[in-house]
């Protein structure tokens, strides 16, 4: 892995810019991707920071992942798996959203996924568990011992976290905010996983 912020991988990203560059080979139709990449909010003198998402797209109009807003200054790690529908060539980085924020984005990466590395992945998702989704308020986390917990609303604003050291089961009480589209983060030492969570109370 590429350390963070070193050489040619680094890109500071003013919003709502974008940036495109050559796969070094192109991407197969049908076969599956593993897209990673590390991602940290980026301040500026004289001026306050605002959320800020990107978003990644290839030649072929595909967008297989945008970011969930990114608040912090400290570096995260975030990875999404898609199906190429076309023989791409070129990738696009794209800012979205305000015009007053920027992201920082390094560690980027690309890799087709077999069959065996392809269960890896989904083996080490499943071991967290996140459910009723869509939720009437009250949802369960499984398998998220000593993990950090946080909740954010759809324009970036955190609004809940908890630290789980022991418990292996856990619930939250979502049914006094209002119905739509949440974020949930769990930052383990492995990983970062992020689900998008649908209120309907």
């Amino acid at each position: 892995m590429i350390p963070i912020q070193s050489g040619k991988a680094y890109i500071v990203m003013i919003i709502a810019e974008s940036g495109k560059a050559n796969l070094l080979s192109p991407l197969e139709k049908d076969s599956t991707y593993q897209l990673s990449c590390s991602l940290s909010l980026e301040t500026f003198r004289g001026m306050g920071t605002q959320p800020a998402r990107i978003a990644f797209k290839f030649n072929n109009g595909d967008n297989p992942w945008t970011s969930p807003y990114i608040t912090t200054t400290q570096w995260q790690h975030f990875d999404t798996v898609f199906k190429a529908s076309d023989n791409a060539t070129e990738i696009e980085i794209s800012g979205i959203d305000t015009v007053l924020s920027g992201t920082k984005i390094d560690n980027v990466s690309l890799v087709k996924l077999t069959g065996t590395s392809i269960g890896d992945y989904f083996l080490t998702k499943k071991k967290i568990k996140i459910y009723p989704n869509p939720t009437t308020g009250i949802l369960l986390i499984d398998g998220a011992n000593n993990a950090g917990i946080k909740i954010y609303n759809s324009i970036g604003q955190q609004i809940n976290y908890i630290s789980n050291k022991e418990k292996n089961s856990l619930q939250f009480d979502l049914t006094h905010l209002s119905k739509g589209l949440y974020f949930i983060q769990i930052k383990t030492k492995q990983e970062i996983i992020i689900e998008k969570i649908l209120l309907i109370n």
